[in-house]
């Protein structure tokens, strides 16, 4: 991952989570899957719900976090977050309001749904 940006607030039951992957590691964990033989740009790697599900179940392997502190949907980014786009600080630290604003439709949309995986562990 390049960044991660995790989120909740008081009105809601789980935290989600905004990820910049990186290419090359999707692109490893996807060849590991099943390997298709085809290349995909970050764009498409982020929109397809069959990464998200292997990234999402790679990160709950390799964390040792409980149920409620791993979030319990993530999404995946391909926009980078850049002091350009006022995303980051000049030093790259989250602007977590520009975030949560940025992807206010995502945030609802993740909300609005189930989590991947609501039973204990």
């Amino acid at each position: 991952m390049d960044n991660v940006c995790v989120y909740g607030n008081q009105n809601t039951k789980f935290l989600i989570a905004f990820i910049i992957p990186n290419l090359k590691a999707i692109q490893k964990l996807i060849e590991n899957g099943h390997g298709n033989g085809r290349e995909k740009g970050l764009k498409e790697y982020c929109s397809d719900p069959t990464v998200t599900a292997k990234v999402y179940e790679k990160l709950r392997s390799a964390t040792k976090l409980s149920r409620v502190e791993f979030p319990a949907k993530i999404k995946l980014c391909s926009d980078e977050w850049l002091p350009d786009n006022g995303l980051v600080t000049s030093s790259f630290k989250l602007k977590r309001k520009a975030i949560e604003e940025y992807y206010r439709r995502d945030i609802k949309a993740l909300y609005g749904s189930e989590p991947y995986n609501n039973n204990p562990k």
